[in-house]
């Protein structure tokens, strides 16, 4: 039995050396491979990502840029850059010689790395079959320096042994210590714990072994990154704890001076034309996704229009984009809540907004809102508070750690009920109370933009890309 044990394993270690040994040999100089299989999603890890790629076409001119896709583009490369042009206005077609440094690598195998094939042990499949895909990106590429910029840590181990130089920036943490605690105390299901697993303390606690053996897989594999960025203080301790690393904060690109653009006098010109100072128009612009909870913006505001009789015109319109067909089945899910709590007339869903949709959007609303449990960042509030509007938002992540001063620049809750009663003193307040609140958003607005997010993350890039 030992013998039996002890052939293997040298056949194991034999094997790691050849694969090793071909990906060392394959790896091509003067590249960078970023992978992130949704690059043409519009969303906030998008926008990192398109302004990470400009940084290092214009900085680092030697180099070719190869990102590793899903398998099947909804667009083609040409497509893509348009979209980034259009909702984040980042330029890449003006300089023919940079897109020639510029490549995407689809990868037939990335869709088994979808959550919705594995209704159970879903991370710890998703991660597993992550290193799979990794090594079929290595096929392709095995680039000189490798970057990670959707959250599968599992790859970097892949890309360590080919002997790239790794680095990391990190959204938000695969697994934390808030999900371990969630399943050790809470009463009530959530999108990522289900009821099963709330009634019966037995599931609970393998729920938590589970959990644990992810924690310890998801250090190791951290733990092969050179330099790890993450975009906030919250994301920072979490991934400090979990790797056992130094990581610093590079917070995301914010494109405060167009939101900046909408006049604060536009508040006080509307004074007139509005039908009474308590109604409010309220903004949400986020992805549809289950941990968005749009439900709890919808019901929230129906609270709050139960309970402020004099709001009745009160409007709630969301934004946000659809990544496919689970998205978009909670966009009909959305809308089936809305009717029936009869509030067809006063909530609206906008899908794949443009840019400037967004905008008008921003100018004509007053109140903006944000349900997500433990937002990593939060660059969406950002922007409505560098507009104007009065920002409410979970008590949770990256708006508690970095951005909100509760009750001095925007509001900060804890569950539905208090969003309510938010959204209900916000339509109390005088017209000057409103002002001082906005005012202080939009100065702290201005410590996040850009060109912050450029100076910071270039110093650790001349780190990883010089050494």
């Amino acid at each position: 039995m030992i013998r039996t044990i002890g052939y293997f394993a040298l056949v194991a270690f034999l094997y790691w050396l050849i694969i090793r040994w071909w990906l060392r040999r394959a790896r091509r100089k003067n590249t960078i491979g970023i992978f992130h299989l949704y690059c043409s999603s519009g969303g906030g890890g998008e926008r990192v990502l398109w302004h990470l790629v400009k940084i290092l076409l214009e900085k680092y001119p030697k180099y070719t840029i190869y990102i590793y896709t899903q398998k099947e583009l909804h667009q083609d490369s040409l497509q893509i850059l348009l979209k980034a042009r259009n909702l984040f206005k980042i330029d890449l077609l003006a300089d023919d010689r940079a897109l020639e440094r510029l490549e995407f690598v689809p990868l037939s195998l990335s869709p088994w790395i979808e959550a919705k094939k594995y209704p159970f042990l879903t991370l710890l499949f998703q991660n597993l079959i992550s290193v799979i895909v990794a090594f079929q990106a290595a096929y392709n590429i095995v680039p000189e320096v490798y970057f990670e910029t959707i959250g599968f840590t599992f790859t970097l181990p892949v890309f360590k042994l080919a002997g790239s130089r790794i680095a990391t920036y990190i959204h938000y943490p695969t697994i934390s210590s808030d999900m371990i605690h969630n399943v050790e105390t809470t009463t009530h299901a959530s999108y990522n714990n289900r009821q099963v697993f709330v009634r019966f303390p037995l599931l609970r606690q393998l729920k938590l072994v589970y959990y644990k053996l992810l924690v310890f897989l998801y250090g190791y594999a951290g733990r092969s990154a050179d330099t790890v960025m993450v975009n906030s203080s919250w994301t920072q301790k979490h991934i400090e704890s979990l790797w056992s690393c130094k990581a610093v904060v590079v917070y995301p690109p914010c494109d405060v001076d167009s939101f900046k653009a909408l006049p604060l006098e536009r508040f006080e010109e509307r004074l007139s034309s509005k039908v009474g100072q308590s109604n409010l128009n309220i903004i949400s612009i986020a992805q549809f996704r289950p941990e968005k909870n749009h439900q709890m913006q919808i019901e929230a505001f129906d609270m709050f229009m139960n309970r402020v009789k004099h709001s009745n015109d009160s409007q709630l319109t969301l934004y946000g984009g659809c990544r496919g067909a689970e998205d978009q089945k909670l966009v009909e899910y959305l809308r089936d809540l809305i009717n029936r709590l009869d509030l067809s007339s006063r909530v609206s869903l906008v899908v794949n907004a443009s840019f400037e949709e967004l905008l008008d959007g921003l100018h004509e609303a007053d109140v903006a809102i944000h349900t997500m449990v433990n937002e990593h960042f939060g660059i969406v509030m950002l922007e409505f508070m560098a507009a104007g509007l009065i920002t409410i938002a979970h008590n949770s992540g990256g708006p508690k750690a970095d951005i909100i001063d509760d009750q001095k620049n925007g509001f900060l809750c804890d569950d539905i009920n208090d969003f309510a009663e938010k959204l209900a003193l916000i339509s109390k307040m005088s017209f000057q109370e409103r002002q001082t609140i906005r005012k202080n958003a939009i100065e702290k607005s201005e410590k996040f933009s850009n060109a912050r997010f450029e100076s910071s993350i270039t110093k650790e890039l001349d780190a990883i890309m010089i050494s």
